[in-house]
């Protein structure tokens, strides 16, 4: 945490945000087998954060191990 907070301090206009260790392991037994996608963690978070989430365009494409797209209609209330 030393590290994010002096990288801040350094950067501070840039939009770097650290999540807690057990938010990652409840995202990880969340997907039960195999690596979550950047995508899949914002989701999660919108689904813990807001009173509704609604994702339009967010597909598995079966050919790929992850294809995902989340288009401008992304709705969030929070």
């Amino acid at each position: 945490m030393t590290k994010f907070i002096a990288f801040k301090q350094k950067h501070p206009d840039l939009k770097a945000y650290v999540t807690d260790g057990d938010f990652h392991h409840y995202v990880l037994d969340t997907m039960r087998d195999g690596a979550a996608s950047n995508g899949f963690y914002g989701l999660i978070l919108a689904l813990e954060l807001c009173d509704k989430v609604s994702l339009f365009g967010y597909a598995k494409d079966v050919s790929t191990v992850f294809l995902e797209h989340v288009s401008p209609a992304l709705q969030l209330t929070c």
